[in-house]
């Protein structure tokens, strides 16, 4: 069938079914889904920047000089470590005896 032939409300629907399925699979209940365990209502988590990390850790968003955000990313890269260890270590150093 060709994309041209579905009518406005075919189109509707087409798009609301992928929503569902695409809230699905980003909130890993594709599965479940499938085999028709789905929750009626799902609840994000209550801290999302503790999502995924241990305890000691959290999400942060700070604005970075492009000059320096390019040095830090080039250090973790010939280091071969994480961007995330490269500030840690950095924030470390710099908060020392502080």
């Amino acid at each position: 069938m060709r994309f041209d032939s579905y009518s406005e409300q075919e189109w509707k629907e087409i798009i609301a079914e992928y929503e569902k399925h695409s809230q699905w699979i980003h909130q890993g209940l594709f599965l479940s889904a499938k085999i028709g365990l789905v929750p009626k209502e799902v609840q994000a988590p209550k801290n999302i920047t503790q999502t995924g990390l241990s305890s000691a850790w959290t999400r942060a968003t700070f604005i970075v000089n492009n000059d320096l955000n390019e040095k830090i990313k080039a250090v973790a890269y010939w280091d071969r470590l994480t961007v995330k260890e490269v500030l840690h270590e950095a924030l470390l150093q710099y908060l020392k005896g502080r």
